[in-house]
C-alpha cells in the first residue's frame, strides 16, 4: 500500500520483472478501507518516519498495524532514529521524522517481542534503523 499511484505503478512493473504477483493498493495506512485480514508480514519501509510531528497519526498507525496482525505476525520497519550521544546539526535538515530512540520500544512493545534491532553505531547522528517484530500471541486469562 502506499498513497502515491506513481509508487504503486511502479512497484507493479518491479513485480512483475520478479515474476511475483502481489497485491498492490493506493490508500493512506492510517485510515485503511477496503483493506481486510491480517497478514503473515507487514513491511514499513519508511511509512511510519513520515508521520512526522503527529502523534495522533503514529497512533492510528500503529492501531492500523494492529488490524493487519495475528500473533506470530512478522513486522519489519526502516526508521530513522535520533541518536541523542551527539548534537544532530546537518545545515538544513532538522529532525523531521527521526523518531525518539525508544519509541518504537514504547509504540509496539506491548504487542510485538522485538526480535532483532541493528544497534545505532557510535558517534552518529542519525541512524537508519532496522527492526525485525513479531506479534505476540493471546495471552489466557
Amino acid at each position: 500500500m502506499d498513497i502515491s499511484p506513481r509508487s504503486i505503478k511502479k512497484a507493479r512493473r518491479n513485480a512483475q520483472t520478479a515474476g511475483v504477483s502481489p497485491t498492490f493498493l493506493v490508500g493512506d495506512v492510517i485510515n485503511l478501507t477496503g483493506v481486510e485480514g491480517a497478514f503473515e508480514l507487514v513491511v514499513d519501509n519508511g511509512c511510519l518516519r513520515r508521520l512526522m510531528f503527529n502523534d495522533k497519526a503514529r497512533d492510528a498507525y500503529m492501531q492500523a498495524v494492529l488490524g493487519l496482525t495475528h500473533p506470530s505476525t512478522h513486522y519489519f520497519l526502516r526508521c530513522f532514529v535520533k541518536n541523542h550521544q551527539k548534537r544532530f546539526s546537518v545545515e538544513g535538515v532538522f529532525s523531521i521524522g527521526m523518531m525518539e530512540p525508544d519509541e518504537v520500544e514504547r509504540r509496539f512493545g506491548d504487542e510485538f517481542n522485538i526480535e532483532n534491532l541493528e544497534p545505532l553505531p557510535p558517534g552518529l547522528t542519525l541512524m537508519d534503523a532496522v527492526y525485525l517484530l513479531v506479534r505476540k500471541g493471546i495471552e489466557s486469562s
